[in-house]
């Protein structure tokens, strides 16, 4: 084999790029580390502050000791990191509406804030209106959750803090003590200085080699950029460790040896490093088969039609790629109570298993593709018998207003779809709805639309093949423009019929634009979000749905299940590429039907 010879030029880039990646990542992966820990640093003293008070308070409350709670309110309120404290009661109004609540303010850690109702008239005037709302809401919030309630706090122009509330039951009714914590506990430095360092250090390879031998020099860039692999997985585990510890850190060099005993980073972190290692050898496989210096030749020679191009390929990676990757990667993690767990294939199991559910049963998956696979179908039939019947109708030469037609049949097409969707669900109301008024007028009982599987889905249908109609017909009618008039004068001749030159000439010559429409329709139609969230909204009992829908509900209805959703999303993306490789194929045959 030819040897590949290097420049210096070519190693110094290649390793330029590469630790951009690696520092890039780690840096990221170091910042991310040093907020979750101390955010939950922070928490935890938030909640030990509450719980601190919380005794001490049920105790005053118990014996009627009001003073007592004023004062240990007060003794909170004065610490460094408690910028309020407040005691509130709470009496429910009403039994059906929860939400009716009496509020008062018992005690606070300011003196001058009266106690007392905060609603009415006979509000403190200390209490403003806006403020006696923040404490009504908190109220809610604290007494419908069955544990500590925490949120984080950034007002504009107000430095961050926490809300902590807690529950308090006694015979005399509802308590609910809460705190605004300020968060003290200060981020852990991130070792950017020692990072730069690593990351040059994996240049001192391949160029000490090149100062010794000069042989070799893509061998020991390898070796560099797998040195400076390793050395950032050395430094993300030690600084996963450290950052837990702090504020007792213990140096660059127990960092690193905490790295070096811990071995690889853990969780999802470590697995995107092994990745993104992997992409920076890759770099120097690129390299050594002059792919790198064939792509700057081509970026040199070609630089005006790249510097036109730029904005829409960043355009596409930030809006496109990057949530398409970030996407593909969630369906590998589990997200419980705000944190991410990685479970590996676990979601793709539970989803293709029917997760324990019967094949008839709307949450499993199998159901709810036959449901998405019989929607399709049926809809793209619909939508393109429509389209082709209605633009031969309007293709007839003894047709009068074409215009007029064409305005009308399009006007489906130019509304937006979650408008005609509303409008279609009004109109399928069993009570008020128009279509059974219609069915009135000859003796039919009102139909309750959406409480059975094929009514609600043909409500469904119905709306979307008025949707999509339109589109099949302006396909169509574009392609009939483009078929040669003499093809039909000749068949006449002959003596041809009309199913005969329908069948033997327009079909065939229809092929071309219609099968991308198809295509692009059952795509669309696959994926229609609108109708079926809109109309029937699943009902019932989400026998409705489809796909795209129930990985909706999985991500922001059922728990926040954003990894199963993410898997469902994928497993679509897998299922439409595969349905459009076998389409193509089926496309490519009726190219050259023109030639």
């Amino acid at each position: 084999m030819k040897q590949r010879t290097a420049s210096l030029r070519g190693v110094i880039l290649t390793w330029f790029l590469g630790a951009v990646v690696l520092g890039v990542f780690t840096l990221g992966a170091m910042v991310r580390q040093r907020n979750l820990a101390t955010r939950a640093s922070n928490e935890r003293a938030a909640r030990q502050r509450l719980a601190d008070l919380q005794g001490p308070v049920r105790i005053a409350l118990a014996r009627g000791e009001t003073a007592r709670v004023q004062e240990l309110l007060e003794g909170a309120a004065s610490r460094a990191d408690v910028s309020e404290a407040v005691l509130l009661r709470s009496k429910t109004l009403s039994t059906n509406l929860a939400f009716l609540r009496d509020v008062h303010l018992v005690a606070h850690g300011d003196r001058t804030i009266g106690v007392g109702p905060i609603r009415g008239e006979v509000r403190s005037r200390a209490l403003s209106p806006a403020y006696a709302k923040q404490l009504y809401d908190w109220t809610g919030r604290v007494l419908e959750r069955k544990r500590t309630d925490l949120r984080w706090l950034s007002p504009p122009g107000v430095a961050e803090r926490m809300e902590v509330g807690q529950r308090i039951s006694l015979p005399k009714g509802d308590y609910v003590l809460g705190l605004r914590v300020r968060p003290l506990i200060r981020p852990v430095a991130v070792p950017v200085l020692l990072l730069v360092v690593l990351l040059l250090m994996g240049l001192a390879v391949p160029l000490a080699n090149r100062a010794a031998t000069g042989r070799w020099q893509w061998l020991a860039s390898g070796a560099g950029m797998a040195f400076m692999g390793a050395a950032c997985g050395v430094l993300l585990a030690g600084y996963e460790t450290w950052v837990v510890r702090a504020p007792a850190s213990t140096g660059v060099g127990g960092l690193l040896s905490t790295g070096i005993s811990q071995g690889v980073p853990g969780g999802g972190v470590g697995y995107v490093w092994g990745l993104v290692s992997l992409v920076v050898l890759g770099l120097v496989g690129l390299a050594w088969r002059g792919t790198g210096h064939r792509v700057a030749s081509a970026f040199k020679e070609h630089r005006i039609a790249m510097a036109y191009i730029v904005p829409a390929a960043l355009g596409m990676i930030v809006l496109v790629l990057v949530p398409f990757a970030v996407g593909i990667v969630l369906g590998f993690f589990n997200h419980c109570d705000g944190r991410f767990e990685y479970v590996g294939l676990a979601n793709f199991t539970d989803i293709l298993s029917g997760g324990g559910t019967s094949v008839t049963d709307p949450l499993n998956f199998w159901f709810t593709l036959g449901v998405t696979l019989l929607w399709t179908s049926l809809n793209v039939v619909l939508h393109v018998s429509i389209g082709l019947g209605l633009a031969l109708l309007l293709k007839d030469p003894l047709l009068k207003g074409k215009g007029v037609y064409r305005v009308l049949l399009i006007l489906p097409w130019a509304v937006p779809n979650y408008i005609t969707a509303l409008m279609w669900k009004g109109m399928f109301h069993q009570q008020f709805g128009a279509v059974n008024q219609v069915l009135g007028v000859f003796g039919i009982d009102k139909v309750s639309w959406f409480s059975h599987f094929w009514t609600s889905f043909t409500a469904n249908v119905v709306t979307n093949t008025w949707l999509g109609f339109p589109f099949m017909m302006v396909v169509t009618l574009g392609a009939l423009q483009s078929i040669p008039t003499d093809l039909y004068e000749a068949a006449e001749v002959d003596g041809a019929s009309k199913w005969y030159q329908f069948s033997r000439i327009t079909l065939p010559l229809l092929k071309p634009a219609l099968l991308p429409a198809v295509i692009l329709g059952a795509i669309w139609t696959f994926n229609m979000f609108n109708v079926i969230y809109l109309v029937s909204a699943g009902e019932p009992a989400g026998s409705t749905d489809i796909l795209i829908t129930e990985a909706y509900r999985w991500a922001f209805i059922r728990h926040e299940r954003y990894g199963l959703a993410a898997a469902y999303a994928t497993l679509i993306f897998l299922i439409l590429l595969a349905y459009s490789l076998i389409t193509n194929r089926v496309a490519k045959g009726a190219e050259g039907t023109f030639k």
